[in-house]
C-alpha cells in the first residue's frame, strides 16, 4: 500500500513539520512492511541483519550526501526531529482495542480503530 501525504500550501511552520514528518514516516513504513513482509515470506537468509539495521544503512548511504553539502543545518534538522519525536511519544498514546471497548463504541465510529 503507498500512502502519500501532500503538504499544505501555506502551512504555519509547525505545519509544515508534521507534513514533512507525515511524508517522512510514510516512506519508512513501506520499506519497513516491504522488508517485514520478504522476511515472513522465508525467503530472507537466517543470517540476515535486523530490519532497523538495514534500514539504518540504507539511509546512511542515502543521506550522506545532503549531510555533506551543509552539517550544520542537517545538525539542527536532527535536533528538530528528535524534539518532535520526544513531544509525540510524550503526548499521544496508542490505545489498545479490547473486546469492551470495541462492543460498547459509538456506533457512528464503527471500523475506526483507537489510536
Amino acid at each position: 500500500m503507498h500512502i502519500e501525504f501532500v503538504p499544505r500550501e501555506d502551512a504555519a511552520p509547525h505545519q509544515q513539520l508534521v507534513d514533512q514528518l507525515l511524508q517522512v514516516g510514510a516512506i519508512l513504513s513501506q520499506i519497513v512492511e516491504h522488508m517485514l513482509t520478504f522476511q515472513a515470506s522465508g525467503r530472507s537468509a537466517p543470517d540476515a541483519d535486523p530490519i532497523p539495521e538495514v534500514v539504518a544503512r540504507l539511509l546512511d548511504g542515502v543521506l550522506e550526501p545532503l549531510a555533506g553539502k551543509n552539517e550544520d543545518r542537517v545538525r539542527i534538522a536532527a535536533d528538530v526531529v528528535a524534539q518532535a519525536h520526544r513531544q509525540i511519544a510524550d503526548e499521544i498514546f496508542l490505545v489498545p482495542e479490547t473486546p469492551q471497548r470495541t462492543a460498547t463504541a459509538n456506533p457512528r465510529s464503527v471500523g475506526r480503530r483507537p489510536v
